[in-house]
Formats: C-alpha cells, structure tokens, sequence
C-alpha cells in the first residue's frame, strides 16, 4: 500500500462535502461557495480552509492545526478546542 498518495476533486457546482482523511493525511479544501455545509476531519494532519463562503465549517483534528486562508464567510465555524486555529480574513455572517 502506498503512504503517500494524494487525491485532488474539484467540484464544478454547489454541494454539501464532507472530507475524511486518515492518519497523518492533511486536508485542504479551497475555493468552495455557497454550500450548507463542509464538514473538514482528519485524524492528525492539518486541516486548511481557503476562500471558503458555506452556512456550517465543521473542521476536525485530534493532533493537527486549523488554517483558515482568504476569505473565510460562515455562519457556524465549529473546530476542536484542543486543536490550534490559524485564521486570516475570517468573517461571521449572522
């Protein structure tokens, strides 16, 4: 089994995305607009977030850090209080 290996999707239209990764793979999800949600998780890779517009971020990390980069516009950002966060440009939009 290959360790390193990488995947790279792009999503051409809206939708919800929820990304897994596994073991010490990180996660970096960019350009992403107008979602209900994008739900971010890894076990103890980084988690990075650039120019992201959803309703709900849920991003998770047992021992990596949170980077949000570009413009971040969410509703509900939910990250582990155990877990750094990294943000440039982030906005609230209640």
């Amino acid at each position: 089994m290959n360790d390193s290996m990488e995947a790279y999707v792009e999503i051409p239209i809206v939708h919800n995305v929820d990304v897994v990764a596994e073991k010490s793979a990180s996660v970096e999800v960019s350009d992403f607009m107008e979602s209900d949600y994008c739900n971010l998780k890894s076990d103890s890779g980084d988690v990075s977030a650039i120019k992201v517009k959803t309703k709900n971020l849920n991003i998770e990390t047992e021992s990596g850090d949170i980077f949000c980069h570009g413009h971040i516009q969410v509703r509900d950002l939910v990250s582990d209080e155990d877990t750094s966060l990294y943000s440039a440009k982030l906005q609230d939009c209640f």
